[in-house]
């Protein structure tokens, strides 16, 4: 086994460029000596229902690598065997016959091995193209509903007021039939591009502009529109711009439908990092509970945030000001370091295997550890060194302010999202002092949880938190009491500005470990779940002074 090891590294081959790829060579060549030995031996069955091999093609066409690569490895091993033969046995006659015997013996085991792997390569490649089918048709629904319903709804919209206003304002009436019109010509170019493409292929020339254009063709006259873009919108991507216009677009129009609304509100705030977008308006509220995810475009909202790996919240009650919010997340993307490794933490072994349950079916994720109280759960991080911990709030054992305490000396690297069935701001405000990256409720989304989870493991300063605007707002009322130290000052005036966290670190001549540090300690004293959020804080609070432009998006 070493020199076939030995062989595939000089070679550079791709299946030893990762751990867990070489581990799994190295098992399936030991099976095939072994699946070789059973032959010799005549033990036929026994080798034949050996199922590593599908194992294996599945997991290789998985992470990408050609089936030529299995061939080459394959070779190799049967040409260490050969060699190994020749150098172990000295009579040349039984050396010959020997040799025959074992070449033609490996070479059954190899073609079925080969022919196992390759069932296995054909079938992941046939449920990705039904996979891709699928998505297909996901999105082929998306746009049939975000932009050709869009259109039909505002040419449907205007043909009433035509309706309402031919008879006492003509010419009014006249300018709303040219409207349905121009609504109508763009859904017939919608349908076209949808048809041709499926998909935008030019970025927005302005968010702004875009809305606006939107708003200009649907817009009740009496509705008060306000509409805000903060920042520079070139630092998303135009992938990003573009969905995120069809997605707060979708928002705007459930106001128009359903809300009653006098006043709107769209704002976008744009940084280096990460683009978050709010419509708000004060008509009457719902229970998004009670209300169908399709009729209000919910759905399609979530899947068209959950393809950029952001997410969409939709706050409202009944009576109260409702809004809908977007947010994704877009800079300092790591290289592919492999799947994210939790450890899962909960009294109950159902929540549990519930989780795991959710979180396994996503590549990117994988559960490495569990643990039912206190004491074990700190023993399994300390051990495991997981990238993201997801805490019980009402665990067995420590409370879990001292449980967060041990994880933090004992795994420094790891991030902890806390897992609970209320949200108290008390102990929600001690858990982000000592440094806990995520607040969620237990009624939280599956796709809430995951991007919760992605997001922890991009090692950002984002605080991903999933709790009332009642106790949040409990969290924020500490902020004006909050003394910053000087440095802590200093970095907060510069994320004001949007620098990176590197621009930081080089202007103040520190790491940029530090400065995460620094952000971190802030987020935490000012109840902050963002760059923005601290910002805004800050300034309100009166512990810096408003920038001319920036991410704190002035007084709107």
């Amino acid at each position: 086994m070493a020199s076939f090891e030995r062989r595939l590294a000089e070679q550079d081959s791709p299946l030893f460029r990762s751990e867990v790829s070489r581990q799994q060579v190295v098992a399936h060549a030991q099976q095939l000596l072994d699946d070789l030995l059973d032959e010799l031996a005549g033990r036929h069955e026994e080798a034949v229902r050996r199922t590593l091999a599908s194992d294996i093609g599945a997991t290789r066409a998985a992470q990408g690598f050609r089936p030529g690569e299995s061939l080459r490895a394959a070779g190799i091993l049967f040409d260490v065997l050969l060699r190994s033969v020749d150098e172990n046995i000295q009579d040349a006659a039984v050396r010959s016959e020997r040799t025959l015997l074992i070449a033609l013996t490996m070479n059954a085991v190899l073609v079925r091995a080969l022919g196992q792997a390759a069932d296995a390569y054909g079938g992941f490649l046939l449920n990705r193209v039904h996979g891709a089918h699928l998505e297909e048709r996901r999105r082929i629904s998306r746009e049939v509903h975000d932009r050709i319903g869009s259109g039909v709804t505002v040419a449907h919209r205007n043909l009433e007021l035509f309706n309402i206003y031919w008879e006492t304002q003509p010419v009014h009436a006249v300018a709303r039939v040219g409207v349905a019109y121009e609504a109508l010509r763009e859904t017939l170019d919608a349908v076209r591009e949808v048809i041709s493409s499926l998909r935008v292929s030019e970025p927005l020339d302005s968010l702004e502009k875009e809305f606006q254009r939107f708003l200009d063709s649907v817009q009740r006259p009496e509705l008060a529109v306000h509409i805000e873009v903060n920042g520079d919108e070139h630092w998303a991507p135009p992938e990003v711009r573009n969905e995120a216009f069809l997605i707060l677009r979708e928002a705007i129009r459930n106001v128009l439908a359903y809300a009653e609304a006098s006043h709107l509100l769209v704002r976008v705030d744009v940084t280096p990092d990460e683009l978050r977008g709010t419509v708000r308006d004060d008509g009457v509220g719902f229970d998004p509970r009670n209300v169908s995810a399709s009729r209000a475009g919910i759905a399609s909202m979530r899947e068209r945030a959950a393809l950029l790996g952001g997410a969409v919240s939709v706050e409202s009650a009944p009576g109260g000001a409702p809004s809908s919010n977007f947010w994704c997340a877009y800079g300092r993307r790591e290289v592919d370091e492999g799947p994210t490794r939790l450890v899962l933490v909960d009294d109950h072994m159902l929540v549990r295997e519930g989780i795991r349950w959710i979180l396994e079916v996503e590549p990117d994720l994988e559960v490495v550890g569990e643990a039912g109280d206190s004491a074990t759960a700190v023993a399994t991080v300390t051990a495991l060194q997981p990238h993201v911990v997801l805490l019980d709030v009402e665990i067995v054992g420590d409370d879990v302010v001292t449980t967060v305490q041990r994880m933090r000396e004992a795994a420094p690297e790891t991030e902890i999202i806390i897992l609970s069935m209320y949200d108290g701001p008390h102990l929600l405000q001690r858990l982000l002092d000592l440094g806990i990256r995520g607040y969620l409720l237990k009624s939280a989304r599956r796709e809430e949880l995951i991007s919760a989870i992605r997001t922890a493991r991009r090692r950002d300063d984002r605080i991903i938190l999933g709790v009332s605007r009642q106790s949040l707002a409990r969290v924020r009322a500490t902020a004006a009491d909050v003394d910053l130290s000087a440095r802590e000052l200093d970095v907060l005036k510069l994320a004001a500005q949007a620098l990176t966290n590197a621009q930081i670190a080089s202007r103040l001549q520190v790491t940029e470990a530090t400065v995460k540090r620094h952000l971190s300690n802030i987020f935490g004293k000012l109840g902050a779940v963002s760059r923005i959020d601290a910002v805004n804080k800050a300034v309100r609070s009166d512990l810096i002074s408003a920038p001319r432009s920036g991410p704190h998006g002035g007084s709107g």
